[in-house]
């Protein structure tokens, strides 16, 4: 359904309607939708009861974003329920639900896909009507999001005729991002739709349309329908040793060879994994990979784990270029007294060398996790960035220095860096993604991994 059928619509019927008066009666069962069936959606009509105190929120002729986010969501609610979906709504009633109410409810449901229903609103005249999609942090850490995001906004795009952009939320808040899209950012992909500007006349009349708002509706629906087709690429994680759950440490293991396989689920039966995409690093140091039986594959972490906390983060795509989310895998080896210093000793030592250079920066970065608040963490961090410097990612060596720099400012090696930190700009500083947190399976029988 495209904006030339609405441009022919008669305004006679262009009127406000009840929020009783809803119902769902567009097209949608005319289409395949049954990628939908089974599917957990959350949706977040949003703002709600603010209307008469924020004038951002109200347009021509007294139309309200907060209602028209509300009216379109419960249209989008029922033709998804009837597509087979099931269904959770942030809210169903011109009502002011806190942010942090609209996290938890979306939390406990557990979705697969969580969408935040908005029209945008501009201050200045000079701003045209054009939609746009928002998701949570960047493409490289919110990959799936950003799928989603690009699916979306095809359909504004032929909905309201104007070209528009996918973005990151932080280009609207850049301390944090949006606060929904943020707490939600390893719990499922996640958008927010903002369909036209609330604020431009012509865009105005439209969303006073019922028809027009069923296909706006029908809009999200082709784009959840097609990302769903292409599959939701998701993994598993196994130790071919026992993982302690209830011990202090996370997913303690007492074994310093185990093998790591991930199973990887292209989210379709359609096609598969495009292992070529696949990408791990174990505590920022890229590993690779042995294919094993269908789509699990072993972690070549080389020669063996060493005490402290590690963090396995990986990325994929399936065959229908369709990525995964970012996924981490937190785990621990015992530690034993005497392990920090053996750890520092012997990786200072490997460092010195470029044949053993990845091997002692796997150490100190062990050592470091040990005791991050010790009095050799400063000089350790100095060390780490230097390490991976020489080791030709500069990437990591920058994110050390400035982790240096910035989270322990009394250090003696502040002044000797200044000058290496490229982006200083007073409050700025680096922030680390973790990812979705794989679930671990039961142990199985496997053989060591390849050094």
């Amino acid at each position: 359904m495209r904006l030339k059928r609405f441009q022919r619509i008669s305004l006679g019927i262009i009127i406000f309607f009840s929020l009783s008066a809803i119902s769902y009666a567009g097209t949608v069962p005319d289409i395949d939708h049954g990628s939908l069936e089974g599917k957990r959606i959350f949706l977040d009509p949003g703002h709600g009861g603010t209307a008469a105190n924020d004038p951002l929120r109200t347009g021509p002729d007294g139309i309200t974003e907060e209602a028209v986010n509300l009216q379109v969501g419960l249209l989008l609610r029922d033709s998804l329920v009837q597509a087979g979906a099931s269904v959770t709504m942030s809210r169903t009633t011109d009502s002011d639900v806190p942010l942090m109410e609209r996290v938890r409810a979306a939390v406990e449901s557990q979705p697969d896909i969580l969408v935040s229903i908005h029209h945008n609103a501009a201050v200045s005249e000079d701003v045209t009507n054009y939609p746009c999609v928002f998701f949570w942090g960047s493409d490289t850490v919110n990959p799936a999001s950003f799928d989603l995001a690009k699916h979306l906004l095809s359909e504004f795009e032929n909905l309201i005729g104007a070209q528009g952009r996918v973005l990151s939320d932080f280009s609207v808040y850049p301390e944090t991002g949006t606060l929904i899209l943020r707490e939600t950012r390893y719990l499922c992909p996640g958008v927010i739709g903002e369909a036209g500007f609330i604020t431009d006349p012509e865009h105005a009349k439209r969303l006073m349309d019922q028809t027009y708002l069923q296909a706006e509706a029908e809009g999200y629906v082709h784009a959840l329908s097609r990302y769903f087709q292409r599959g939701c690429p998701t993994a598993l994680a196994r130790f071919s040793c026992r993982v302690d759950r209830e011990a202090p440490a996370k997913n303690l293991i007492r074994e310093a060879h185990p093998a790591i396989m991930v199973e990887l689920k292209s989210g379709t039966d359609l096609k598969g994994i495009d292992l070529s995409s696949l990408s791990l690093s174990l505590d920022g140091i890229p590993v690779t990979f042995e294919k094993l039986s269908g789509q699990e594959v072993r972690v070549c972490y080389g020669k063996r784990i060493y005490p402290g906390t590690h963090r396995l983060k990986f990325q994929f795509r399936n065959s229908n270029n369709q990525s995964s989310m970012v996924y981490t895998l937190p785990f621990s080896l015992e530690i034993h007294k005497g392990d920090l210093e053996a750890l520092t000793q012997a990786g200072r030592n490997l460092m010195r060398k470029n044949s053993s250079r990845e091997e002692g920066l796997k150490m100190l970065s062990a050592a470091l996790s040990i005791n991050p608040t010790g009095p050799e963490a400063d000089s350790l961090l100095y060390e780490l960035s230097e390490g991976f410097r020489r080791y030709g990612d500069k990437v990591q060596s920058q994110y050390y220095l400035e982790r240096l720099y910035y989270f322990y400012p009394q250090s003696s090696l502040r002044g000797k860096i200044e000058r290496s930190i490229r982006t200083r700009r007073g409050y700025h500083f680096p922030a680390e993604f973790f990812g979705k947190e794989v679930m671990i399976m039961d142990a199985g029988k496997v053989g060591v991994p390849s050094e």
